[in-house]
């Protein structure tokens, strides 16, 4: 559903009626901005009667949401047949996993191990590895040098995130264009920020 607000009031009337019917809120509406929630057909008919006795403005804009995750599988699905890529060239056009990520940045770091090291920041709550890469052309040694922190899916229903990252990767190691990004930058680059809930999204309900 997108939901339009027109006061402060309408926004807290919504806001503790969302988190009564314990909705999934994508994102909150305040007054010019609309919001996105993500309503269980059970509860619709609550909901939008609650909206209306409200003065509170709505549509609906997806109306089987299982329906398009079920189309983006497929699609991923697909894509993931097509692709040829190695381990050290993972493709853009898939969701890859978290072990295969895992594997990446160990690849990486063994091709090019005066650029690229990859060290375990960390283990989540489940004891998964959280693992970023550093990319300098001196190690972080030249103090002159900026840092830029880069990091995805720290919100792990948010896949397209990782693509991106990835890519920035490829561009700073692999594919480089622009060398005054690697040689006056030096960069810290976090991949899969939260691994517990980016595994969940593969096996369980995203």
């Amino acid at each position: 559903y997108q939901v339009d607000v027109a006061s402060m009031d309408q926004v807290k009337l919504v806001h503790d009626f969302e988190n009564d019917l314990m909705l999934d809120v994508w994102s909150d509406a305040v007054p010019g901005r609309p919001g996105k929630v993500l309503v269980p057909k059970f509860k619709r008919e609550i909901f939008e009667n609650f909206l209306k006795q409200s003065g509170v403005q709505y549509k609906l804009e997806v109306e089987n949401v299982k329906e398009q995750l079920e189309l983006e599988d497929q699609l991923l699905a697909a894509a993931a047949a097509k692709s040829n890529s190695s381990r050290s060239r993972l493709s853009f056009d898939k969701i890859h996993s978290y072990e295969e990520v895992d594997a990446y940045l160990q690849e990486l770091a063994k091709e090019f191990p005066n650029v690229v090291t990859v060290v375990e920041g960390g283990k989540s709550f489940e004891g998964r590895s959280i693992k970023y890469l550093r990319i300098s052309t001196t190690n972080f040694q030249d103090a002159s040098k900026p840092v830029v922190m880069m990091q995805s899916l720290l919100h792990c229903r948010e896949w397209v995130t990782l693509p991106a990252t990835l890519y920035a990767i490829h561009k700073l190691v692999i594919d480089v264009t622009e060398s005054d990004l690697i040689n006056n930058i030096d960069w810290i680059i976090l991949p899969v920020a939260n691994p517990d809930g980016y595994v969940h999204t593969f096996g369980g309900d995203r």
